[in-house]
């Protein structure tokens, strides 16, 4: 979401919102209106709060895009590393 530079973003799959305020990220189905997941994140760590509902194959499911968003940030790390070193 910061790499597309807002705090909500709507997958195929997922809605997610980041509320930097609250410093929470919620996830709730596209055809749906509940969340299945909020988490906080706090001191760099994510806690899940109480109610969160992913079902074992949201789990794999998001498991599965770690690398790919691992790429992305590093991709974005680069781009701004290179940016600053222009300025």
């Amino acid at each position: 979401m910061v790499l597309a530079g807002t705090h909500h973003h709507e997958g195929t799959k997922y809605t997610a919102d980041w509320n930097p305020t609250q410093q929470t990220l919620t996830l709730t189905p596209v055809q749906e209106t509940t969340p299945v997941m909020v988490a906080k994140l706090s001191v760099g760590n994510w806690q899940a709060t109480p109610g969160s509902r992913l079902s074992h194959s949201d789990v794999e499911f998001f498991q599965s895009i770690i690398p790919l968003l691992q790429r992305l940030e590093q991709q974005h790390q680069l781009e701004n590393n290179s940016q600053l070193s222009r300025d």
